[in-house]
């Protein structure tokens, strides 16, 4: 029943996308989550559920049936935890994989027969 409220009154709402995009500004980077509202939770349980685990949470809507949140990135991983230890089923979010660290580009030994070598180099 709020949902409903809440999705007629988004028809003509400017100002909701407007402070979302203040506040992805603020809070860069972000990332954004849908959930469908047919999906057995509303705004305000998955607010309710994120908000009591400390999760930074803003952009709360509802368009064509489906609740649009934004959070920060560095929390984003933590977030989804909570969504799917409780079966929120939301799509978007960032993967679980890590980018790959960037490898340095290893040194050729050229003449590095041991202490000699590098004694020899170093008098010289």
């Amino acid at each position: 029943m709020i949902d409903r409220a809440i999705q007629s009154g988004t028809t003509f709402d400017w100002i909701t996308p407007l402070w979302t995009f203040v506040q992805d500004w603020h809070n860069r980077p972000s990332c954004g989550y849908s959930v469908p509202v047919d999906g057995g939770w509303s705004l305000y349980a998955v607010r309710d559920l994120l908000r009591a685990r400390g999760v930074k949470t803003w952009g709360w809507n509802i368009v064509d049936g489906v609740i649009l949140f934004r959070t920060r990135q560095v929390q984003a991983q933590y977030a989804q935890y909570w969504l799917d230890r409780h079966a929120v089923p939301y799509s978007g979010g960032i993967s679980k994989r890590r980018p790959q660290r960037r490898r340095r580009p290893r040194r050729s030994r050229q003449g590095s027969g041991g202490i000699f070598d590098t004694l020899a180099r170093w008098l010289e």
